[in-house]
């Protein structure tokens, strides 16, 4: 019980000093924008904004991309 109870201290210990350090760390990254392009959409007299529309995938990238999965399982 006395060697588990060091064992703990001793990992914990190991873990928290890894959590310390911030040196390598880059804080200068910024989170991605992606640019707004309104498009009304109405369906069943309701009308909704969605201003990323643009970013959904066309049917042949849908397609290309099932294709890819599918080579690489065989």
């Amino acid at each position: 019980m006395n060697q588990i109870l060091k064992l703990s201290v001793l990992i914990s210990i190991i873990f928290a000093s890894g959590c310390k350090s911030d040196k390598h760390m880059n804080t200068d990254l910024k989170a991605p924008s992606a640019e707004k392009q309104a498009k009304s959409l109405t369906i069943h007299n309701s009308t909704r904004i969605d201003n990323y529309f643009w970013m959904r995938l066309t049917d042949e990238q849908k397609n290309s991309k099932k294709e890819r999965c599918s080579d690489t399982e065989s």
